[in-house]
């Protein structure tokens, strides 16, 4: 199974939100990636519709959200690839 978000090679770089991840509580803020403006968000700025991807713990893991959804699903297509040939019997499946 093969999916894309739709934006590979995309143009511009994402944008890395200003703010710390420590809140004025206490609390440890979360980070998102906005596949729509490449832009991490955090959980005050969030936007709330499907272009969100996270939550993420740190900045630069919201950044790289893309490239890390880009290799897990090359690894669970890999995956699915053995799967088929161990049912199968069939090292081409």
């Amino acid at each position: 199974m093969l999916w894309s978000l739709g934006n590979e090679g995309a143009a511009e770089a994402p944008r890395l939100a200003d703010e710390d991840s420590a809140r004025k509580d206490g609390t440890t803020m979360a980070y998102w990636f906005n596949i729509e403006t490449n832009e991490v968000e955090t959980d005050d700025n969030r936007s709330q519709n499907a272009d969100v991807m996270g939550p993420y713990d740190t900045e630069a893991e919201a950044a790289g959200a893309l490239a890390t959804a880009q290799a897990k699903t090359e690894a669970w297509d890999e995956q699915d690839r053995k799967d088929r040939a161990w049912e199968s019997g069939d090292a081409d499946a």
